[in-house]
């Protein structure tokens, strides 16, 4: 986060009403607070026109701050579940979106925040609240809940991917809502066509888009298009969770062999082949059944398909291979990564 300004003096501009603030990590936005009007650095007295203006431009930046709020809460409504569980807000900033999550649910609120002065800010802001609880952690290697959890959260864009996959793949995990980039949303979702991540959560999780949110009610602005990712736990996983570490290495295997259609992606692990419809389907074509299918049929039942994966995988560069993506199951939560 930038850290605040402080106000300039109440003689120089009278009562500041903005402070912006900012993720430094990932360049994610986070939300336009009551505080003062200045940009980071900039200290100089305002006087005259400038001074005469700051009323406009609070009404401004107060009305772009009732929409952000607007957009919170619909956030802390989309993240689901029973009110009375567990909510989290990973990367909680000045708390925002505690706040919002504070209003609309009934149960307690895990504020999790890295930033030590951010941290410091929350801990006084909610020392008469019992029910947030302020965590000084890293968002990827924070503890995971070991009861029902929800999670509403505003992120660093950097850590979406991996946030994804250590915070959704819990046992515990529920349902949730992020804020983040409309191209990472349409990677994970599969909706450009399917990828590597797609595939290899869609056992696991149902994940969707649809919730748009204007750059412009951001400030700063970022300067990608941003959505609502919504994600809920499978009531019946499609792929055991003991299998998971061998499901991914497999989908791995199907992407990082460079190959455009499932049968020349394959070809190792099948003795007899495809049929003509399986066989000259484009990778990105394939959906989450036929990976499962093709996982089962394979690999499953097929222990020297599962050493040739094996065996590729090793080769592949630290950083391609499946357990550097998804890492191993954590029995008790998640994946770790």
């Amino acid at each position: 986060m930038i850290p605040s300004v402080a106000p300039t003096p109440a003689s120089a501009v009278g009562q500041e009403a903005v402070q912006v603030a900012q993720h430094r990590r990932g360049g994610a936005p986070d939300e336009v607070a009551l505080g003062c009007i200045a940009r980071p650095g900039h200290r100089q007295e305002l006087t005259g026109d400038a001074a005469a203006g700051i009323p406009a431009v609070a009404a401004v930046v107060g009305r772009r701050h009732q929409k952000l709020q607007r957009h919170l809460e619909r956030l802390v409504h989309l993240a689901g579940g029973d009110p009375q569980l567990l909510c989290v807000d990973l990367g909680a900033g000045t708390g925002s979106l505690t706040e919002a999550a504070l209003a609309i649910r009934t149960g307690s609120i895990l504020a999790v925040e890295y930033d030590e002065r951010l941290v410091a800010q929350l801990t006084a802001r909610y020392a008469d609240e019992p029910r947030v609880i302020v965590r000084s952690a890293d968002l990827l290697a924070a503890p995971l809940p070991d009861e029902p959890f929800v999670i509403a959260a505003n992120p660093p864009f950097n850590t979406s991917t991996k946030l994804v996959r250590r915070w959704m793949l819990a046992p515990t995990f529920v349902s949730g809502a992020l804020i983040v980039e409309a191209p990472f949303a349409g990677r994970v979702t599969g909706s450009y066509g399917a990828t590597k991540l797609s595939l290899s959560l869609a056992p696991f999780l149902h994940l969707d888009t649809g919730v748009a949110v204007k750059s412009a009610e951001f400030t700063p602005a970022p300067n990608v298009a941003t959505v609502i990712l919504t994600s809920s736990q499978r009531p019946k996983l499609d792929v055991a969770r003991d299998d998971a570490p061998a499901y991914w290495a497999f989908v791995n295997f199907l992407f990082e062999r460079g190959s455009r259609t499932v049968g020349e992606a394959l070809r190792p692990l099948a003795k007899s082949g495809f049929s003509a419809s399986v066989s000259g389907r484009l990778v990105r074509d394939v959906d989450v059944g036929l990976a499962i299918q093709l996982f089962t049929e394979l690999v499953q039942a097929n222990e020297q398909a599962a050493r040739r994966i094996r065996t590729f995988e090793e080769r592949l560069p630290v950083g391609r291979r499946s357990q550097d993506l998804f890492g191993s199951v954590d029995r008790s939560g998640g994946s770790t990564v």
